[in-house]
């Protein structure tokens, strides 16, 4: 009879043993990530390299963004990606802030290019133009 009692607790103890040492390691593997990197800081140069990057993979091969790198561009309703090439500046892509749609694109290549945000309350226009090879936009904002 001891036997059996000793036979139960020796499983029941192996068993929770057992159980622990996988949570455990369970545990650890969610720490480290599923992938094993470890998450690192960037820059906002480097995030604007890479969202530039990501732009210029997802376009169609021969459309102008897949040949050009971009810059992202923010404004108080939105961002643009832009890239400057021999016909003008050229939207890659805009996205709008959370609450703001996008109203109208001019997308370019052109001398300028423009795209407008649109909220209940208010309305965003940044005009993008090249100066010295490099894209950059003006925003006006009207309530």
């Amino acid at each position: 009879m001891h036997r059996r009692i000793l036979f139960g607790v020796t499983a029941w103890l192996l068993g929770a043993a057992t159980a622990t040492a996988g949570s455990l390691l369970a545990i650890s593997l969610l720490g480290q990530g599923i992938t094993g990197n470890s998450g690192q800081l960037l820059t906002q140069d480097a995030v604007n390299k890479a969202l530039a990057s990501e732009a210029t993979e997802a376009s169609p091969p021969g459309s102008p963004a897949a040949t050009a790198n971009g810059t992202v561009l923010t404004s108080s309703g939105g961002e643009v990606v832009a890239s400057c090439q021999a016909a003008g500046v050229y939207l890659i892509s805009w996205s709008p802030l959370q609450g703001y749609e996008v109203d109208g694109v001019a997308r370019g290549p052109a001398a300028t290019a423009r795209v407008t945000f649109a909220s209940n309350v208010s309305q965003v226009t940044m005009v993008v133009s090249c100066s010295g090879g490099v894209p950059s936009a003006t925003s006006t904002r009207d309530e």
